[in-house]
């Protein structure tokens, strides 16, 4: 297979991906983490040809203040998308759009699957199945526990003050054998 050298990058590139970000930024009330989003936004502007390969990203910090997000949240993003093989960052080169033919990576392990996927532990939804989880009324299917009102907590009770009132074998056993 023959690899195509990256295209030649100019400060020009960096205004350009710079001006696509001005008229978008997250969306704060989506269920789908920002990261995500940016991340998803991303993989749409290489996968469209908008950001062609071997074209320079502005730094993490110019792209944190450009979506108005904190830097880590930047850094999610880039870590999910240099995972898949769409971008790859040089030190002291800045970041740039990899190659298309070969290079983007399939999702490696488990914990990547998960990440792409939509059910995130902090959607509304799981919030408020968490929140509900520890509500008495509400019978708990998921944990598979009995409601309590099902457990035979009297007969327990007779069965261990029964007990009590013998004589508890504390010394050893005689000797077997």
């Amino acid at each position: 297979m023959q690899t195509r050298a990256p295209l030649p990058c100019s400060s020009l590139d960096q205004r350009s991906a710079s001006a696509s970000l001005a008229d978008w930024r997250p969306d704060r009330d989506s269920p789908l983490p920002i990261y995500a989003q940016i991340a998803g936004y991303f993989r749409a502007k290489i996968g469209g040809g908008d950001w062609p390969e071997g074209m320079k990203l502005p730094p993490q910090r110019e792209l944190a203040r450009q979506l108005g997000v904190n830097r880590s949240t930047v850094v999610a993003a880039l870590g999910q998308l240099a995972a898949l093989g769409l971008i790859e960052g040089r030190q002291g080169g800045g970041t740039r759009v990899a190659g298309k033919e070969g290079t983007q990576k399939t999702a490696g392990s488990w914990n990547d699957y998960v990440e792409e996927g939509i059910h995130y532990p902090n959607l509304p939804a799981v919030q408020v199945i968490n929140r509900l989880e520890f509500r008495p009324e509400l019978l708990r299917l998921g944990t598979g526990e009995l409601a309590p009102e099902l457990l035979p907590d009297e007969q327990m009770r007779s069965i261990l003050a029964e007990l009590t009132r013998e004589e508890l074998p504390l010394a050893y056993e005689e000797p077997l054998g």
